[in-house]
């Protein structure tokens, strides 16, 4: 088959979760002897080794309507909620093509409204990257009360749009189909289904290795407080330092972004002196060395970084903030979950993972073997069912 995925930037494993699952199933498609493509609007840093497709278009610069013509696609894969979904169901109708959209939600349902605040708009009039972006801000901040009761309104319909003009709509837990449902008013949600994220790796760490691990607690993350909060792990870790039986433990934050200087300096204010900001890194190795995982998110739609430490024996500790962390995380077996916002238990419960060596190593080694569930092969078997029309 020929397969296009359609994603706002060019893709590369390295960028971001979403252009890393993109990478993992185009790759898992060519190896079923499938035939992918990318179209997409924005390009990305040169830096970013980009991920090999048999074509690709930005659709900026070339028309989107004749590449579809001319390549006669079986499957649209759109990797956002978009209204694109519609365009394309009009050139589809227009010239007779035959290809199947699946439209794929790559975080929890509504999560949009998670960054409709005040303070994120008149943030951003400091940080823009844009004219265009720094308008919307300004205009956003000028009428955020009205804003703030449009918006909801605005974001539900685009969810019920997608539903409508896809052919099918992929979520990344069962969880959410129920929640997609209740938040677009759908009636009858037949065309929602789950198919979770594959692995980021081919490989596990032997077990063998477990013992090895450092006295080293890992985060790995886009540092932007948002989502991502990281000012949480942070304010757990003072706690760490202020344990006498702790002092030979040690926490590197892996990652960057728009909120890394305020993160450098809480780190001051606070006094701490264990803690490590190595910057954007491949942290293949930083999850093999370390001994815990921290994840601190208001919302995820998967959270790779989870899965990842898995794979490498890192045992993951995490606030449950959004469903689908009961599909990775096993409380007390393969990882500890943490009621959300409660930081005392978060320290309490990093305390309890460094100090028990014994239990930590249990969990390590439980989480190698669970995570196997969402090795490519297994994921990709899902994927070629729905293309093939089997689901």
């Amino acid at each position: 088959m020929k397969i296009l995925f359609y994603n706002t930037s060019d893709v590369s494993e390295t960028k971001g979760g979403t252009e890393r699952i993109t990478a993992r199933i185009s790759t898992g498609f060519t190896r079923l002897g499938h035939h992918c493509y990318l179209a997409y609007s924005e390009e990305i840093d040169k830096r970013y080794p980009l991920t090999p497709f048999e074509g690709r278009i930005n659709i900026e610069k070339n028309s989107f309507e004749q590449f579809l013509i001319e390549h006669d696609f079986d499957v649209i894969i759109l990797q956002k909620m978009t209204r694109m979904v519609k365009e394309l169901f009009r050139i589809r109708q227009c010239h007779k093509l035959h290809f199947k959209m699946i439209s794929v939600l790559h975080f929890n349902p509504g999560f949009e409204e998670y960054g409709t605040t005040f303070r994120s708009f008149y943030k951003g009039l400091s940080h823009y990257h844009g004219a265009t972006e720094y308008a919307k801000d300004l205009v956003r901040t000028v009428i955020y009360p009205l804003y703030k009761i449009y918006y909801p309104y605005r974001n539900r319909d685009l969810y019920r749009t997608v539903y409508a003009y896809s052919d099918k709509v992929v979520v990344l837990s069962e969880a959410f189909i129920s929640e997609y449902s209740e938040y677009a008013h759908l009636n009858n949600p037949s065309k929602l289904m789950a198919i979770p994220n594959a692995n980021s790796y081919n490989e596990w760490l032997p077990e063998e290795l477990l013992k090895n691990k450092k006295k080293q607690v890992l985060v790995v993350s886009r540092l932007e407080e948002r989502q991502k909060r990281i000012s949480l792990a942070i304010r757990a870790w003072k706690e760490i330092e202020n344990n006498e039986r702790l002092k030979g433990w040690m926490l590197k934050i892996v990652g960057d972004g728009s909120s890394r200087a305020a993160y450098e300096q809480l780190a001051r204010d606070l006094g701490l002196n264990r803690v490590e900001f190595v910057g954007r890194q491949n942290p293949k190795s930083y999850y093999q060395e370390s001994a815990i995982f921290m994840m601190t998110s208001a919302f995820e739609g998967w959270g790779l970084t989870l899965t990842e430490a898995q794979q490498m024996g890192c045992v993951p500790i995490a606030f449950d903030s959004f469903a689908a962390v009961h599909d990775i995380i096993d409380n007390g077996h393969n990882g500890l979950l943490i009621c959300n916002n409660d930081l005392p238990a978060y320290s309490l419960g990093l305390t309890r993972l460094m100090l028990n060596t014994e239990e930590r190593q249990r969990m390590a080694t439980a989480a190698l073997k669970t995570s196997k569930a969402f090795a490519l092969e297994n994921v990709m078997k899902e994927w070629n069912n729905l293309i093939s029309n089997k689901k």
